[in-house]
């Protein structure tokens, strides 16, 4: 089962948009990654839960079985839609209720619920049906993906290359970064009682420039600080006019 939410009208401009910078030298790292995911074939899961929703744990589940797959990026979005019923999610964001509201427009819903898996921006089923996630797992095996890479330049700063592409969409580059595990006892709400441990919980979405199929390189300071220990980066190229995410990248330091 899930818990839907009516979605409301959206502008498709809160993905942003913004400057690629080319021809940036590449600094040394001053930590080495330590999981790094790239390549045309990564597939990326985006699940958008809630503590506060009974439904979600067993989508979290699922989310942890394939965490630490080498082809899968998966990232878990805490939206703040349930906080009203008892429990504030402490991981939610009204930002990332705004990119599932989003989503609902490109993918033509005309709700949000949690537990949603979004699959490649192109597809979306509810995350706790079991089955689901491999099949839409296969359907974006038919879908063309770009290679992406991700670096760490500094503390504070990571750098993107871009390849050349040509006929490619006007894209946007958003800047991810995670908490690669967290476990919460939550008090109250729908799942009081329970300890909850979820996995690549995203704090920070940031919208670092551009992209259309011109080779180039971002260089971007993010906007949680430091990347630290037991945290983690991505990158997603994501098509302004369908929300499919063309490309991806990550890396996970080491605790």
């Amino acid at each position: 089962m899930f818990r839907a939410a009516h979605a409301t009208p959206i502008s498709r401009r809160a993905f942003g948009i913004g400057v690629v910078v080319a021809g940036v030298a590449l600094s040394p790292g001053s930590a080495r990654a330590g999981t790094v995911k790239t390549g045309p074939h990564l597939k990326v899961i985006e699940l958008f839960t809630s503590e506060g929703c009974w439904s979600c744990p067993p989508a979290e589940r699922k989310l942890r079985e394939v965490a630490d797959d080498p082809g899968i990026l998966a990232l878990a979005y805490h939206v703040d839609y349930w906080d009203y019923i008892g429990w504030v999610d402490p991981y939610a964001d009204p930002q990332f209720t705004q990119r599932q509201r989003l989503y609902a427009r490109y993918l033509r819903s005309r709700t949000v619920y949690t537990p949603q898996m979004v699959f490649q921006g192109a597809f979306h089923a509810p995350g706790s049906r079991p089955g689901e996630m491999n099949r839409e797992l296969d359907r974006i095996d038919r879908l063309e993906r770009i290679t992406v890479g991700l670096d760490r330049a500094e503390d504070e700063v990571v750098e993107v290359s871009l390849p050349l592409h040509k006929g490619a969409p006007d894209s946007t580059v958003h800047l991810v970064t995670y908490d690669r595990e967290r476990t919460t006892d939550v008090l109250r709400g729908e799942n009081a009682g329970k300890t909850l441990t979820h996995r690549n919980v995203v704090r920070h979405l940031q919208h670092i420039g551009s992209w259309s199929g011109d080779i180039g390189r971002l260089r971007a300071r993010t906007s949680a600080g430091p990347v630290k220990p037991g945290s983690g980066c991505a990158v997603l190229v994501q098509a302004n006019d369908t929300g499919r995410i063309l490309g991806a990248a990550s890396f996970d330091l080491q605790v």
